[in-house]
């Protein structure tokens, strides 16, 4: 891994606050991947491992999953050698143990911007209750939109509902995360990396507001090399 800069972008927000489709954007735009918690756990129950058979389980229910396991597979894949410019963490860290951890990974001149999107409980069950997934590229689909076909326009692969999109489901998840969210927004703000966007505006405008954040970013880290 060279030792340059790399941005390492961080999305937080509740189930369905829009993360993945806000880091496909990131990802069109910069070029480094997008890593998703959702996606490497889903890889794992696919091929049936172990560590995928007990994922299943705690996601069925509407738990998390420890800390030990996510932070193996994060470690794993921002390993790899498309990372060396830095990526896109869709859902990750959860908490401070798991933001302890990260930091553990990043090189001192990474450059590291944090940001949260805020949601409504009532509009994300609206939303979730009728999404579709891709379960081969991670894209998701609202029942309104080209779902309807049954195959992702990406890649062609059937869709289907994920077994924790369900209203009693989504809301455990959704407390969840408001339980464990304030200690980790202290933690990022305090460093002077935390930013937020309202989450519940059409995806266009929250990716206007994404982008202007990473421009800001970008001409401090010049600002601050020179």
């Amino acid at each position: 891994m060279k030792n340059e800069s790399r941005l390492i972008v961080v999305l937080l927000g509740g189930p369905g606050s829009g993360k993945g489709t806000q880091a496909q954007i990131i990802n069109s735009w910069l070029g480094i991947p997008q890593i998703s918690t959702g996606q490497l756990l889903r890889s794992e129950i696919d091929r049936g491992t172990e560590c995928g058979k007990s994922v299943r389980a705690i996601l069925e229910a509407g738990g998390l999953v420890d800390d030990d396991t996510i932070g193996g597979l994060i470690s794993n894949r921002i390993g790899m050698s498309d990372c060396i410019d830095g990526f896109i963490l869709d859902g990750y860290p959860r908490d401070i143990g798991q933001a302890v951890a990260l930091d553990r990974e990043l090189l001192v001149s990474d450059c590291l911007v944090v940001i949260a999107l805020s949601t409504h409980l009532d509009t994300i069950v609206r939303r979730l209750a009728g999404r579709w997934n891709c379960t081969y590229c991670g894209t998701s689909y609202a029942s309104s939109s080209s779902a309807h076909s049954n195959t992702c326009e990406k890649c062609g692969t059937v869709l289907i509902r994920r077994t924790d999109d369900h209203e009693i489901v989504i809301r455990s998840r959704f407390a969840t995360f408001q339980r464990e969210t304030p200690p980790l927004a202290d933690f990022y703000r305090k460093r002077g990396v935390y930013e937020t966007v309202n989450g519940m505006r059409p995806p266009a405008k929250v990716a206007e507001a994404i982008a202007k954040i990473l421009r800001n970013t970008a001409a401090a880290t010049v600002s601050n090399a020179s």
